[in-house]
């Protein structure tokens, strides 16, 4: 059948547990629903393009599918994003994932260093978020629109003072080459 075979191919390419490549090729079929044969495709075009660089691609895939989907990525937009992350020289993938999983806890919290953070953002973010809050939007429309506004700020140092107020520590973790960089959802 096409997915024990796939999943031992790659589990054996990447010096994974097949197990681990199951879970993450489920995992994504069901988050994003895809057939089997695209989600191997993405996770064998993904480790060419080195996103098992820290030997965790496939766990990671297998826990973060389900938050990325509910995000409102597609899975071409997970990977590529990871992917376009990953080549700025993150420490792990993990890195990445935690970035994303911490906005869209932020996003919804309702604190007051997140009410901050989105205050010294565009308008049109700010409207983004009043939105995504009232059940209009995804937290990726509003991800992207922060990141588009940080990246153009003059001030880079309040920039990642508002990412970090956002995007929690890991945005300093990853310094914002990387950061910036995952939200590039082509080409990769």
């Amino acid at each position: 059948d096409y997915i024990t075979k796939s999943a031992m191919n790659l589990a054996t390419t990447f010096d994974s547990d097949v197990n681990e490549v199951t879970r993450a090729g489920s995992n994504i079929m069901k988050a994003f629903g895809v057939d089997a044969e695209k989600a191997f495709d993405l996770m064998i075009t993904g480790g060419q393009k080195g996103l098992n660089f820290s030997n965790e691609m496939f766990d990671n895939l297998a826990e973060y599918a389900p938050l990325w989907a509910e995000m409102g990525y597609s899975a071409e937009e997970m990977f590529n994003m990871l992917v376009n992350g990953a080549g700025e020289s993150v420490y792990n993938l993990d890195y990445l994932n935690d970035l994303m999983k911490e906005f869209q806890v932020r996003v919804k919290d309702g604190s007051k260093s997140t009410a901050d953070g989105m205050s010294e953002l565009s308008s049109s973010t700010q409207k983004l978020w009043k939105d995504y809050e009232n059940g209009k939007g995804t937290v990726s429309d509003v991800a992207s629109a922060v990141v588009k506004d940080l990246e153009t700020m003059d001030d880079q140092i309040l920039a990642n003072q508002i990412a970090v107020s956002l995007f929690g520590t890991r945005f300093e973790d990853l310094e914002s080459t990387a950061a910036y960089a995952l939200f590039n959802t082509t080409n990769a």
